[in-house]
């Protein structure tokens, strides 16, 4: 569900940030840091997943469906990557997510 609210505060974001990119989209944020999670494990430790690459009969060059979803996600990204700290830009999605806990709460 997007937050028109949340857009409207986020607009003042340079367009190059990862939430604004989200927020715009309306994606599901927590999901997105799953997905990077998940897809970290998998970076750091291809071997944990090749159990799963057999039980859902993928080809060595086939993406897992979080690589797929998250790919997609950072395609549309118009921004240099190769110049974005990633761990910077889920650390503020964390930080957005407290944010809007902790509103609700109040």
């Amino acid at each position: 569900m997007v937050n028109d609210t949340a857009v409207r505060l986020f607009t003042c974001l340079p367009y190059s940030t990862l939430l604004r990119y989200l927020l715009e989209e309306g994606a599901d944020i927590a999901h997105f840091i799953e997905l990077y999670e998940e897809n970290e494990e998998y970076r750091s430790h291809p071997e944990a997943f090749e159990d799963q690459r057999e039980v859902y009969g993928l080809e060595p060059d086939e993406l897992f469906d979080f690589e797929y979803e998250l790919t997609s996600l950072l395609d549309d990204w118009k921004t240099d990557r190769s110049a974005v700290d990633m761990t910077a830009e889920i650390e503020t999605l964390r930080d957005y997510l407290r944010e809007q806990e902790k509103l609700l709460r109040d």
